[in-house]
Formats: structure tokens, sequence, C-alpha cells
């Protein structure tokens, strides 16, 4: 692939010092990496030895998003569990014209999602019930390249209702499309959720868990990548799963066991979150979708 020449000369310069190998020596590739970055493979061969990072490339104003995903990556890795891999930070710079670059480990995968990644999940979330003292995050972030607010509070309900739902609305109603009251819909998420679901574990969520942000590497183990971390319900960090994209059986069997699924109505909620977010990003085709995914909710409000 082709870079300018100022990002070009940076970026080998970069990867030299990350890698003891000579500017000259680096190839690149490109590869899916999502629609807010350019991702690529760079690969080079020392001591006879052939290596990879993968890059991800932030235009400027971006480096925020950049640094927020470094955060959730590092906060995941310091938790580790048997059989889930989270790849590692190698470096973040910042390169001409302002843009900024991460390089993480390269881990070749499959897209073959098994029970493997369900079973690690499940121990990511045991492994880290209750440490956190509330829900939230010590710091905000982003769930695509929409912010994120994470200000910790001791009630998964208020959580919830005013750190999810409330902007999300808030901003979807300022892009003019036609959704009930904020205060409606906020008031129904927290009326709903008191009823049903009003106390769950707080544990460390990956925050966008689709299929296209884990996979399975050659030799077995799960990996997730891109997350949006916080503590918090773990069926909300799998209420993403459901939408787009879904894993098999096996998975959700492996969370359940020490997990079990919430109330269809508490999924649906869940599930708005991300579908007004796609709203807000997308455009007016997640309308009908979100809508119908408001219905519980507004059966409380």
């Amino acid at each position: 692939m082709e870079f300018s020449p100022g990002i070009n000369g940076a970026l080998r310069s970069w990867l030299a010092d990350l890698s003891d190998c000579s500017a000259d020596c680096f190839s690149f590739s490109q590869v899916s990496g999502g629609c807010i970055h350019s991702s690529f493979q760079a690969n080079w061969v020392n001591r006879g030895k052939p290596s990879s990072l993968f890059i991800k490339l932030a235009a400027e104003g971006r480096a925020h998003l950049l640094s927020a995903e470094r955060e959730s990556l590092n906060t995941l890795r310091s938790h580790p569990v048997p059989n889930l891999k989270i790849p590692a930070v190698q470096g973040f710079a910042e390169l001409p014209g302002g843009f900024h670059a991460l390089a993480l480990e390269w881990l070749p995968m499959s897209s073959n999602h098994t029970g493997v990644l369900g079973t690690a999940m499940a121990q990511l979330y045991q492994a880290t019930e209750s440490i956190f003292s509330a829900y939230g995050f010590p710091s905000d972030n982003f769930i695509g390249a929409s912010p994120q607010g994470n200000t910790p509070t001791s009630s998964w309900v208020e959580f919830f209702a005013n750190r999810r739902i409330r902007k999300q609305v808030e901003w979807a109603h300022d892009r003019g499309f036609d959704l009930p009251p904020a205060e409606s819909l906020v008031r129904g998420v927290y009326h709903l959720l008191t009823d049903q679901r009003p106390d769950p574990p707080s544990c460390l969520l990956h925050g966008d868990l689709w299929s296209g942000n884990a996979g399975i590497t050659e030799d077995g183990q799960a990996v997730i990548f891109d997350p949006a971390c916080y503590y918090g319900d773990p069926w909300a960090d799998l209420a993403i799963s459901e939408l787009f994209g879904g894993f098999d059986s096996a998975f959700y069997k492996g969370v359940s066991k020490p997990y079990p699924r919430p109330a269809e109505d508490v999924m649906e909620t869940y599930k708005v979150y991300h579908l007004l977010n796609h709203l807000n990003l997308f455009g007016e085709s997640y309308l009908a979708q979100t809508l119908q995914a408001l219905r519980p909710a507004l059966r409380f409000s």
C-alpha cells in the first residue's frame, strides 16, 4: 500500500525502533479493520525470522480513539484468563500531518467462533466480577466513533439509563430521527431494569463484542480486539453479538453456564444502545429495528 512520503518515512523509522530492524526492511499490506481507521499489516524479516505487526493509522483529530483503544486493550490484558488472547500494544506514535499510529501484536486468526470463545469470555467475567466497586470505567472512551461516557455509579439501572441510552437518544433527536421523547425512553429503561435486572454483577466487558471483533487463533485460542471497555452486566456485553453476525450456539452455551441469559425484554433493551448508536452513525436504515427494540422499555415509561 502507498503512503505519502512524509508518513512513509516516519512510519518506517518508528517501526525500525520498535522492531530492531532497518527502516527499509518493511513491506505493508492493507487489511480489513473497520471504517474508522486505515489498518494494515507491517511485515519484515529479522535474523531470518518473518515478523508482523498490525497497524492502525488514525487521521488528524482521531488520536483520542486510538488512545482509548490502547487503554481498553491494556486493561483486558491486565486480567489474563486461560485460552483468551488480547493483542499486546507494541507502540503508539504521532506522525506528520496530525496522523497517529497504534501498533499491535499480529495474531493470525480464523473466523471460526466456537465454544472456546464463550468459555473464555465467561472466565473473564468471573475473574473480574466485583473488582470495580461500581458500574462504569475510570475514563470515557468510544463505541465505534461515538463518545461513550463511563462516569461510575453504584446503580446499574442509573448507569445504563443515563450513561448509555440518554445521550444516544438525544443525538438521534438532534439528527432529526422520529423517536419518542428522551425522558420517556430513559424513564422506561430505568423502570424496566429496576423491575427485571436491578443488580447484575459488575464485570469487565469488551464493550463492542460482535463477530467482527473476535476470532480463534491457529492454535485454538480465543481472541478479542477493538474493545470499548467498561464494567457492567455481562449480558449487556453480549447483546450486540445477537444483532450483528452473532456467534454459534456453543458460544452462548459457554457464557450461559455461569451467567444465565436474562429475560427477552432485558436483552432487547440492551440491544437498544447499539441500535441507537448505529442509527446515529449510519442512518435511517436502523430506525425501524431501533423502534422495535424500544417497545419493552416504552411499556414501562
